[in-house]
């Protein structure tokens, strides 16, 4: 159970890396404002059982065009303690912590730095994450970082909300144990767009995990369309003050925590 108390996950360093290759090639430098000096940032979580587990994600440099798939924002940490501490307790094994999504798998939607699932991964599950064309780069250089921890255990593709032929094409691995979703919902013109997509990949054993902002309520429309098909099992409200992204007088300290399921 996630408690309403004040959780941050430390940002406990700060590596200079270098990207291997140059990602301008792939035409993402002109996209979203590469920056090839920027860091590898260590977020390190603790568990119920009062261990330590530690993410490598890479950053790039934000513009003002581009603000949103570049950095971890505030909905992508609750996201992760959300997976941390779900099933799990201080009695809990290392190796109970450590398998218990095994055999379950995830589809994440707009993965942005792909932190979430990751963390699926780490735990045992089986990731598919997904977000624009123009991400494939950052979400791979992050894949390689943690791959010790996943152990190739997530997998990504573009995915346009609106093009049929990539959900049919995703749809195909359906059944999913959870669909993630951190930060999606902060402008209403995506929203159906968003339906659809979590529409056509649920199942009725489907879990949807949606955190998210708190930003003038744009969500709420959002919910209005989910609220017919789609019942809320759990939602809970934390309050994340990590800051680490430059434009962060747009992100929110409180974190909505909604699980939806399948009438």
């Amino acid at each position: 159970m996630i408690n309403n108390e004040l959780f941050n996950p430390k940002l406990i360093a700060f590596t200079a890396s270098k990207l291997t290759q140059n990602l301008n090639e792939e035409g993402f430098e002109l996209e979203v404002g590469l920056d090839l000096e920027s860091e590898i940032k260590i977020y390190q979580f603790e568990t119920p059982m009062q261990t330590v587990l530690k993410f490598g994600i890479k950053e790039l440099k934000q513009t003002r065009k581009n603000v949103y798939g570049s950095v971890t924002w505030r909905a992508a940490f609750a996201l992760t303690r959300y997976l941390i501490e779900i099933d799990t307790n201080e009695n809990s094994s290392i190796e109970q912590f450590f398998k218990k999504f095994d055999n379950k798998k995830c589809i994440e939607l707009g993965a942005g730095t792909g932190l979430p699932g990751i963390c699926f991964a780490t735990l045992g599950g089986y990731t598919h994450s997904t977000d624009d064309q123009s991400m494939i780069a950052l979400i791979n250089e992050n894949l390689k970082q943690n791959r010790s921890l996943t152990r190739n255990r997530v997998t990504f593709s573009a995915l346009n909300w609106n093009d049929l032929n990539q959900i049919n094409n995703i749809s195909i691995e359906k059944p999913f144990d959870y669909i993630l979703i951190s930060d999606c919902v902060y402008n209403k013109n995506y929203h159906k767009d968003l339906y659809n997509v979590i529409d056509l990949l649920a199942t009725k054993e489907t879990k949807i995990i949606l955190t998210y902002g708190h930003r003038d309520n744009p969500q709420d429309d959002f919910f209005e369309l989910t609220k017919d098909k789609f019942i809320e099992i759990e939602r809970k409200t934390v309050n994340e003050s990590i800051t680490n992204d430059t434009f962060y007088w747009i992100d929110s300290f409180d974190i909505e925590i909604i699980v939806l399921q399948l009438k």
